[in-house]
């Protein structure tokens, strides 16, 4: 008598914020704020984390290897629990297309805002000065901002 219906009536494309992130390059020419958009989309594209994941990046806590980059999350996050494991990302190296290689963006944003951080091991720092760690709030507005152009 009631049919189930599916929760979401469409899908959504990602195809232009690819197009979009992939205009963003070369990474040397991009400005601060340009670069942490593409940073945060590429992350929250290819890991599909929350937001608040995104936020407890440590730069302690990525491994580089010669595939690419393993997060791991050791902070305590909305999905944690006892005898769970800890989110853990890994992204690869994308040989093909570095206009959207996750895994060296990051590394180059770590470079780029190493003068920013002032000891700070937080991987997403604000774009405005005082530069601190980005929260999930910051972080989503980001998203939503990239998502738009």
């Amino acid at each position: 008598m009631k049919p189930s219906y599916p929760k979401y009536e469409n899908i959504w494309d990602p195809l232009p914020v690819l197009v979009f992130i992939e205009k963003l390059y070369p990474l040397e020419n991009l400005p601060l704020e340009k670069l942490t958009t593409k940073v945060v989309l590429l992350i929250a594209l290819c890991s599909a984390q929350r937001c608040q994941t995104l936020s407890k990046i440590r730069i302690s806590n990525i491994i580089k290897n010669e595939i690419g980059i393993d997060i791991i999350i050791t902070d305590i996050i909305k999905t944690s629990a006892p005898k769970r494991q800890q989110p853990r990302l890994i992204f690869p190296f994308y040989k093909e297309k570095p206009q959207l290689c996750t895994a060296s963006t990051i590394i180059h944003y770590i470079e780029s805002t190493k003068s920013l951080r002032n000891g700070e091991d937080f991987l997403l720092l604000t774009t405005k000065k005082p530069h601190r760690p980005a929260n999930p709030q910051t972080i989503s507005k980001w998203i939503k901002k990239g998502v738009k152009l």
